[in-house]
């Protein structure tokens, strides 16, 4: 332990621990996982110098394997604890160059969706490992730069406000559309990928612009997945919740949700008979409570809207 305590504190073991990650025939998963432990220390050393030639290194290494792994689907697929550390590298990696010298990391990531192995692939995000890996990526840079129960220092935030000013400004349009093509590519084939690019999508929705996300086209497989199947219905309503919850002045919130039809969807809902089955078996109380998420979620903003109109009546009658 000793020792590889050393090791993680080197300034130079990454240069040992790339090529043994990436080689071929694989080390055992237990070095895999260590290795870009290793990689991931480096990385964030080096998170405040831009010009590091050796974070171009790690990246372009890294992203060669991606496509070997991920693209090409050659060898089995990494597990989730490898694909887990993996990812935490590459969103290291994001943070410390997307706005200096990798503003293509988007793209890059969406070339993995397609079979073809092109990022603007339209309609065509038929790669399977490389789907999971983008939203995977996706979700990961959220929870660095945007979760806000994630603490952060004054500079991490600075940094974060940073990021995505520019993601919104270049890459967010294109990443929606991407969403879009991956729910009407997967619906109905594999409920774990349109689970996963729902809750990207929930995720995304708190600081991007409402606007790319409320559209006919994605609401209507979003009112399709709440009608349907249980887990990927829960994760739809979920989804919904998060788009409600987004904040938003008065009028707009107003305007979205009667835009939305919430009272409508509620109303089915409650109806349903999974959660009119009160005290039986076949009670759903995962629906329920979804369901009670989206109802308290439009509560709330209608009782701080009628708060607001409140204060303001008072004020200017004084």
């Amino acid at each position: 332990m000793t020792f590889l305590q050393q090791v993680k504190q080197s300034p130079d073991a990454w240069q040992v621990c790339l090529p043994l990650f990436a080689r071929d025939p694989k080390p055992t998963e237990i070095v895999r996982h260590f290795c870009l432990e290793v990689l991931n220390i480096a990385v964030q050393r080096r998170f405040h110098q831009t010009d590091d030639q050796s974070l171009n290194y790690i990246r372009e290494a890294l992203m060669d394997y991606v496509r070997r792994s991920y693209l090409t689907g050659s060898g089995a697929p990494d597990p989730p604890g490898i694909q887990n550390k993996l990812t935490q590298a590459l969103t290291s990696l994001f943070v410390a160059m997307y706005t200096t010298a990798w503003g293509s990391f988007f793209d890059d990531m969406l070339a993995l969706t397609s079979s073809s192995g092109e990022a603007n692939a339209q309609g065509s995000r038929d790669n399977y490992l490389g789907v999971v890996f983008f939203l995977r990526v996706v979700a990961s840079v959220h929870e660095e730069v945007a979760d806000v129960l994630v603490p952060h220092t004054m500079e991490e935030a600075q940094r974060n406000t940073q990021i995505k000013d520019v993601a919104r400004e270049r890459d967010v349009g294109k990443l929606v559309a991407a969403w879009q093509e991956i729910l009407a590519q997967w619906n109905g084939s594999d409920k774990d990928v349109i689970e996963m690019c729902l809750k990207v999508i929930g995720r995304w929705v708190s600081w991007i612009d409402i606007s790319l996300v409320v559209n006919e086209a994605l609401l209507g497989m979003l009112y399709s997945f709440i009608l349907g199947e249980s887990r990927v219905r829960d994760a739809a309503i979920e989804t919904l919740a998060d788009i409600v919850g987004k904040r938003m002045k008065g009028a707009d919130k107003l305007e979205l949700i009667v835009f939305l039809k919430l009272g409508e969807i509620v109303e089915t809902l409650v109806n349903s008979p999974a959660l009119q089955a009160h005290g039986q078996p076949t009670y759903d109380f995962e629906l329920a409570e979804g369901v009670g998420k989206l109802v308290n979620n439009v509560t709330t903003d209608i009782l701080r809207i009628l708060n607001d109109v409140s204060c303001f009546t008072t004020l200017f009658v004084y």
